[in-house]
């Protein structure tokens, strides 16, 4: 995984993104069953307002949120409003957590920045209790292309990245998951994005 560059850190910290995110942890609510008190991850956290609506739709028993970025980190452990939060620097493809330690765990468009996409749903399968919830708002190589040059100068692993067909089969047929809802947060002119939750086996 690697570290956003100068442009993107600059959106995911704005009001703009805040507003987006706000919507995604909306719909996750609206479609997910997992149940209050829950132990929960958030992979990809930045300043931590992800983590902070996880805490106000889920409220969970304990979050804990981690990011790449230890510059971020700091910013959020700063922040941070809630002690059932526990912010740490962490690399999704090498999750340091035992195996089945969460009933649920939750991705804000973190996994299309993924070289080794593959291996970080490998470690979130592993670290996801049996019937865990795994809740994905994230983009594919579809939202990216016939856009121009635009976006393609985003720090994104073009090469690499999954389709959605790809990434679906990949959950289900190589990992096992059932999923059980999927759709989309916004409109499709605007960020082409895909949701899902995903429930272990």
């Amino acid at each position: 995984m690697t570290k956003l560059s100068l442009a993107e850190r600059f959106f995911v910290n704005s009001s703009v993104r805040r507003v987006l995110q706000r919507q995604e942890a909306k719909r996750f609510r609206e479609l997910s069953s997992l149940p209050k008190g829950s132990t929960v991850l958030e992979v990809g956290c930045g300043k931590g307002y992800g983590a902070e609506l996880i805490n106000r739709y889920f409220q969970p028993q304990e979050i804990y949120a981690m990011d790449l970025d230890e510059e971020m980190i700091e910013m959020a452990k700063k922040r941070n409003p809630s002690p059932c939060i526990h912010f740490q620097v962490g690399d999704i493809t090498h999750l340091e957590f035992p195996d089945k330690s969460f009933e649920g765990i939750f991705d804000f468009t973190i996994l299309h920045h993924v070289v080794d996409w593959e291996k970080a749903l490998d470690e979130t399968a592993r670290v996801l209790k049996p019937k865990g919830l795994l809740h994905i708002e994230d983009l594919s190589i579809e939202s990216f292309q016939g856009m121009g040059t635009l976006w393609r100068l985003t720090s994104h692993p073009y090469e690499t990245m999954y389709t959605r067909t790809e990434f679906r089969n990949y959950l289900t047929q190589e990992l096992g998951f059932n999923i059980q809802q999927q759709g989309s947060c916004h409109p499709k002119w605007l960020f082409n994005d895909f949701l899902l939750i995903a429930e272990s086996s």
